[in-house]
């Protein structure tokens, strides 16, 4: 329902929900301050904690494996400009790939 009004019978929701970390406020708050520069890798969106009647029809269904990963940046790229050299794609797959390692380290 939608303000306690029933939605159409061909109206169907879905979405994707990143996971909420195991870290305790604490550790979170000790890590933004003595980081700052993390600030940015988490500032861009806040992550919250499924309310518990969401719990029983919640899938993890893992994340990327680091070659399904760069595939789909690939392709991405491709999407922007087919007309692109192979090695300069390659080249920017490959910066991309190692950018996306890197903030996940420092996440």
């Amino acid at each position: 329902s939608l303000n306690g009004k029933p939605l159409e019978e061909n109206i169907v929701i879905v979405a994707a929900c990143n996971p909420v970390r195991k870290s305790s406020l604490s550790q979170v708050t000790a890590n933004r301050v003595s980081d700052l520069g993390r600030e940015w890798v988490s500032g861009h969106y806040q992550v919250r904690q499924l309310p518990p009647s969401l719990s029983t029809i919640c899938w993890d269904y893992g994340a990327l494996k680091r070659e399904q990963e760069k595939e789909f940046i690939q392709q991405r790229i491709l999407m922007m400009d087919q007309n692109l050299p192979i090695s300069l794609t390659s080249r920017m797959t490959e910066i991309l790939s190692s950018s996306h390692e890197f903030i996940r380290e420092l996440a």
